[in-house]
């Protein structure tokens, strides 16, 4: 594999494309909720099987401290930009790529025969795979993220439309939620403060195994967190312009 194949955000700081080799090539027994925001799909997949779920625990933790031992995690503010410390304390996080975790979670998804599509610009988007980049994230007591907006990032041929985050323990709080939009300070941008009560919409407790796939155009945050440890993994969906392909 070379890098030029790879759609990647800037941020990626190193490639192990040896990470999570170690994964179980079968499809765990998952099952499948579905909410509606705006006319837009919240997809949560829960992975049943404890054999999967010990991998991918284990997993995580070699990985985190592997790169914890190479001084490459970051921390991040709780609006999500590392340069804002100031602010407080996100999460801290380390990002890299992974072929097999992509492949893993590409084959859960592709499980339920989905049909994930995107429909922007008059341009129709279906799903691909789950891009190669990953960003590992540990939130500590205190930690959270401030409503925002995930970001698209492309090539020619792939765009990234997805937002996925998977759990890798269970948390009495720091809860993903998606929050009413009012966009009373922004535009597809950043809010500046936490969300209120009043203002969410649905609220999703981590939980070891739960993956979550939503729009990266859904406002989310994290709520502040206040147990020891809070693991998680966020991802991309790639989707490719099947109306350009078509033109070919």
């Amino acid at each position: 594999m070379k890098f030029t194949d790879l759609l990647i955000s800037p941020n990626v700081k190193r490639i192990y494309n040896n990470h999570f080799d170690n994964l179980r090539s079968s499809v765990p027994d998952c099952s499948l909720q579905y909410h509606t925001i705006d006319s837009k799909q919240v997809i949560v997949i829960k992975i049943h099987d404890k054999d999967h779920l010990s991998d991918l625990q284990d997993e995580y933790h070699t990985w985190y401290k592997q790169f914890q031992k190479d001084g490459l995690l970051e921390d991040v503010s709780i609006t999500g930009v590392k340069e804002n410390m100031n602010d407080g304390q996100g999460s801290t996080r380390y990002s890299t790529n992974s072929s097999h975790l992509s492949t893993y979670l590409t084959k859960i998804i592709n499980s339920f025969d989905l049909d994930l599509y995107d429909y922007h610009q008059d341009l129709l988007h279906k799903f691909n795979k789950v891009s190669y980049y990953f960003r590992f994230m540990k939130y500590k007591s205190g930690g959270q993220h401030y409503p925002h907006y995930d970001s698209d990032y492309s090539d020619r041929r792939r765009v990234t439309k997805y937002s996925l985050v998977m759990y890798f323990n269970d948390c009495d709080d720091g809860e993903l939620v998606f929050c009413k939009d009012s966009r009373e300070n922004h535009h597809n941008s950043d809010w500046d403060r936490q969300c209120k009560e009043d203002e969410i919409l649905l609220k999703i407790k981590p939980q070891k195994g739960l993956i979550v796939l939503f729009p990266h155009t859904l406002c989310h945050s994290v709520l502040p967190f206040t147990g020891e440890e809070r693991n998680m993994v966020r991802g991309d969906l790639e989707f490719r312009n099947i109306w350009q392909e078509s033109q070919k």
